[in-house]
This record gives structure tokens, sequence and C-alpha cells, in this order.
């Protein structure tokens, strides 16, 4: 079996001593599954992150993806999820394992990505439409978002104001504007808790449907941000594309704008955090921060 270098790399490097050991038993858990649920192997997909995607298909020869995960509250949070969705506009959940981490789910096909449509007319629109359609109800099993914005306090207190690479009162901002939202709420939701470009996949017989849901509770303003950010930084005009999203999304939608833009603020500063301790690219993360913080002056 095939596991790409930088894939291994990307799991040791988040994961630790915890990814090596789930690395080394993969091989084995794929041949194990494949066989449990009696399924022909076609090959890994192309764009892996942390998670290991195989195109299989059943019996039948029903064309399906089984997603291999590190087992924890994560991946349980994401199954459970996709059970809530119950594939409307949502790729459907065949048969799944907590323990081991694994799930056979519908593959999406041709299943191009929202990232792919050049239209960023038409991109909105899918966007929109997804985005209704997921809205749902509080579900008890699932955590509160709100823990998340925990982890500001903690870059607070790791980096000193003179050896940070964000600025501690753009942190302090993201705290005090994050508190506001969860304080004022008009009611939390199920989020899917990562809604962008390349999580919206089109289906010729169903059309667009989303698939990898974190599975968290808060307020449904948040579920727009990473929509808002990703797709931007390699378009010609960046700045201007994003408040043209935001207007656009508050015009449709009714939004209130300066609490849209507080919850990018907010949510965007803790993922940059993020980035940084995964050494990922957070530079244009920060800047679209600062974008958001213009857009809110002029507002």
């Amino acid at each position: 079996m095939n596991i790409p270098i930088d894939f291994e790399r990307k799991i040791e490097a988040n994961f630790g001593e915890r990814g090596k050991q789930w690395l080394s038993m993969l091989a084995a858990r794929v041949d194990y599954y494949l066989m449990k649920w009696q399924l022909q192997l076609e090959g890994p997909v192309d764009n892996l992150s942390y998670n290991y995607i195989l195109k299989v298909r059943d019996r039948e020869h029903t064309p399906l993806i089984l997603k291999f995960g590190m087992p924890g509250v994560d991946f349980t949070n994401e199954i459970r999820a996709t059970k809530v969705y119950k594939g409307a506009s949502f790729a459907r959940l065949y048969q799944y394992d907590e323990l081991d981490g694994v799930m056979l789910l519908e593959r999406l096909e041709p299943g191009y990505m929202l990232s792919e449509v050049e239209s960023e007319e038409q991109v909105i629109h899918h966007y929109i439409e997804i985005w209704k359609a997921l809205r749902t109800p509080v579900k008890t099993s699932f955590p509160l978002m709100k823990s998340w914005f925990d982890e500001l306090q903690v870059y607070l207190e790791k980096y000193s104001k003179d050896d940070c690479l964000i600025p501690h009162t753009l942190v302090k901002n993201a705290q005090c504007y994050a508190q506001e939202l969860f304080e004022t709420t008009a009611g939390e939701e199920l989020l899917h808790g990562d809604l962008h470009h390349y999580n919206i996949l089109y289906d010729e017989e169903r059309g667009w449907c989303a698939i990898d849901p974190k599975g968290v509770i808060g307020d449904p303003y948040f579920d727009f941000v990473a929509f808002l950010f990703n797709e931007l930084h390699m378009k010609e005009q960046p700045q201007s594309l994003l408040k043209w999203r935001i207007d656009t999304l508050c015009t449709v939608l009714q939004l209130d704008k300066s609490r849209l833009i507080k919850a990018a603020i907010a949510l965007l500063t803790l993922q940059t955090c993020w980035a940084i301790e995964d050494s990922d690219n957070w530079s244009q993360m920060l800047q679209t921060v600062y974008w958001l913080i213009a857009l809110q002056d002029k507002a």
C-alpha cells in the first residue's frame, strides 16, 4: 500500500508517537476493513490532509469512500455529525467504527470541489444553499465551540509581547468579540465547523453536497468564517473580494454585518494561532484579520 511521504510527515508532526503507531498499523487496518465490508480497492485520493482516504466499490460496484482517521474525540464528532445530517445535502454514511476511526461514505461523483467553479456569483450561491440546508438544532452530544477560544489565553501565556507573531492586542480583541457573541447569541446550533470551498463537492445526481464536518455547537455566524477566508489570497483583488463576500452574505441572508465581522475576526485570529503552532502558512490568515478590522472601521 502506497502511503505518501508528505502524509506520513504531517501525521507524525501533528500526533507525534501516537501518529507513528497509527501509521504503522494503517496497512493492516485497510486490509481488515476491505475484507470485513467486502470492498474492492481502487486507490487513494490525491489530496490527503489528516485522514487516509481510499476510493473503493462494494459488491454491487457502488462507488464509495473508505476514510481512516486518528481515533479519538474529533473523529467521533465527525461520525456523529455525519449521522445527524442524514445525507441531506451531505455525503451519506454507510458504515463506521469509532474505535478504529473508520468510515465508509458515499462517493460524490464526479466530485469536483466548489473551488473549481470560476464565477464568484455561482460559488456564493451554491455555498449559501448548502449552508441553509445544514441548519440543525443543538445536539447535546457535541462539544461547544466556546471551548475552542480557551486557546487564545494559552497563546497569550505562551508568548510574551516581545516574542509573538500575533500582537497581544489582536488576541485580546478576539477574546472580547468571541465572548460578546456567546453572550448575545440568538440561539446556538450544530455547526459544520469547516464549511468552505474544498468541503463542498458536486454530485451529478444529487447536486452540491458537503463533507468533513467538525461537529460543534455554536453561534451560526461562526460557520461563515471558513468560506470567507478560503480561496481568497490567490485572487487578483482579495481584499475587495472579502468585502464582496461579506456584503453578499449579509444581503442574501439578512445578517448583521457587524456581528459577522466580529465572528470572523475572533475565529480567524484563533485559527492563526493554531496555524503558528502547526508551522502552517499563518501570514495570510493574519493579513485577512487586518482586512476585517479595516472593514469594521469603515462600517
